[in-house]
């Protein structure tokens, strides 16, 4: 998703389905999904970028983009609106920009995504909002 820039159609959408529907579903631990981004770039050599293109406005705005996206959804008789795709991007720039930068930054704090798009301390007791 982050190193095709967002133009690798065929898997792209289905990528961003994919983890668009597990950030609504499963909490995640910072530093387990740090890792695991981190461990994936390495294996791929793909260079980080914290904020890619594909978590852009502009993006999410794109009538190609947008029309691959409800082809995929139609296609996969998903029931979810067609007209979701920038809603699905920002959803997912919220969830993943924190720990990109995070992982450029080499610092990554101990936090618990609770799937209602906030990053929160494991001790709950304050929200920690995505600094984009």
């Amino acid at each position: 998703m982050v190193s095709a820039g967002g133009f690798r159609h065929v898997n792209l959408m289905k990528d961003f389905f994919d983890i668009w529907t597990l950030s609504k579903q499963y909490s995640f631990h910072s530093k387990t999904l740090a890792s695991a981004i981190q461990a994936t770039f390495d294996q791929r050599g793909t260079s980080k970028k914290s904020s890619p293109d594909c978590f852009s406005k502009a993006f999410a705005a794109n009538s190609l983009k947008k029309s691959q996206w409800a082809s995929f959804i139609h296609k996969n008789k998903l029931n979810i609106d067609t007209d979701s795709f920038s809603s699905v991007v920002e959803d997912l720039r919220q969830f993943l920009d924190p720990v990109l930068e995070w992982i450029d930054s080499s610092v990554v704090p101990d936090f618990e995504w609770n799937h209602s798009k906030s990053w929160k301390t494991d001790d709950h007791k304050k929200t920690k909002e995505p600094t984009n």
